[in-house]
């Protein structure tokens, strides 16, 4: 999911001696007094094997040899994981297990998502599917996390946890911005009939909510941090991300709804001027009643007591007018739309 997690050239972190360092090798990694460390020399060893394999030709026994070998890696690689934790704990550095784990759950998740997979595509297919070279690429990022982990001293470890929350809140941001344009498409395409009109809602969409997606992807810039208050800062981060994309969420349903309106009140012009004129002075009336209550909720008695005598009379007037205008469809939507509009102002009466 993460590609060059240990690309440290790219890093711009807050240690740059860092910046310059290269990886140990596993030779460099055994030769090392620490315990812990030559009991996973074999470990090492036996990933290089793993990647050094050529592919089965032996189409019969080919699935059950490859789920075989990819299933004893990746338990191998969880549980030198799970010992990598137990030795972070027992260094009493509350920051910096914390941090790890944080680093490291997203890819435990990703494994009982590929182990899951991998299972169903082995009941279609003799062959080698995407999801295996998946799960390769998976235990030779999780193997190198063992790797950096267990090199001596923890400065290599620390700069590759930052530089995965950095990369890891990129990935959330992105999601949230696919996640809008997806929902911006789909109100488009589903509320604004005229082909050529969804072009001109679209890009004036567009320009409607650049500042504050400009601002969603300007969180990216925030990477400055180190593990003592890598908590405040994702929690931080995570509360301006959410205040963007919500926002931004807002913005698209009513400016879309908004567009699909003024689009029906074109259409319904044609048939009766009437209509369309009571209508829309009911829709500005509602508009000047919402105004105030969506921007101030400390109303004083008296100010709430005179906005629900107004929308009172509002309701009794969309009431009468709806009925009169029944059977023209498009008149109808639009009163279906400030039925809703009115149901806001009462909710925010209340």
């Amino acid at each position: 999911m993460l590609n060059n997690l240990f690309d440290f050239k790219s890093f711009d972190g807050p240690d740059p001696a860092y910046e310059s360092k290269k990886l140990p090798s596993v030779s460099e990694i055994k030769s090392k007094t620490n315990p812990l460390l030559q009991k996973q020399g074999s470990f090492f060893t036996r990933i290089r094997t793993f990647f050094s394999q050529k592919p089965l030709t032996d189409k019969n026994n080919l699935t059950g040899r490859i789920n075989k070998e990819l299933e004893k890696t990746s338990k191998e690689i969880i549980e030198q994981l799970d010992i990598i934790k137990a030795e972070l704990q027992k260094d009493h550095n509350q920051h910096l297990s914390n941090s790890f784990e944080y680093a490291v759950n997203p890819l435990l998740r990703e494994y009982k998502t590929l182990k899951k997979q991998l299972a169903e595509d082995s009941k279609l297919s003799g062959a080698p599917t995407s999801t295996y070279h998946d799960f390769r690429d998976w235990i030779e990022r999780a193997a190198l996390w063992v790797k950096v982990s267990n090199t001596p001293g923890r400065g290599e470890l620390t700069q590759a946890i930052i530089k995965q929350m950095i990369e890891y809140t990129h990935v959330l941001i992105d999601r949230d911005i696919k996640t809008l344009q997806d929902y911006a498409e789909h109100e488009i395409n589903a509320l604004i009939q005229d082909l050529e009109n969804r072009e001109r809602v679209r890009g004036r969409l567009t320009e409607k909510i650049a500042e504050p997606l400009a601002l969603l992807q300007a969180l990216k810039n925030t990477t400055h941090f180190s593990l003592d208050n890598a908590a405040q800062w994702r929690d931080e981060l995570d509360t301006h991300r959410t205040n963007y994309f919500n926002l931004i969420f807002h913005e698209i349903g009513i400016f879309v709804e908004k567009e699909s309106i003024d689009e029906s009140m074109n259409k319904v012009s044609e048939f009766s001027a009437s209509p369309l004129e009571k209508v829309t002075a009911l829709d500005n009336e509602i508009r000047a009643l919402l105004g105030p209550l969506e921007k101030n909720n400390a109303l004083t008695p008296k100010e709430k007591k005179l906005c629900m005598e107004r929308l009172i009379t509002l309701e009794k007037q969309w009431r009468d007018d709806s009925q009169e205008s029944y059977g023209n469809a498009h008149i109808q939507n639009i009163y279906s739309h400030l039925k809703g509009e009115l149901a806001i102002a009462r909710i925010l009466l209340q």
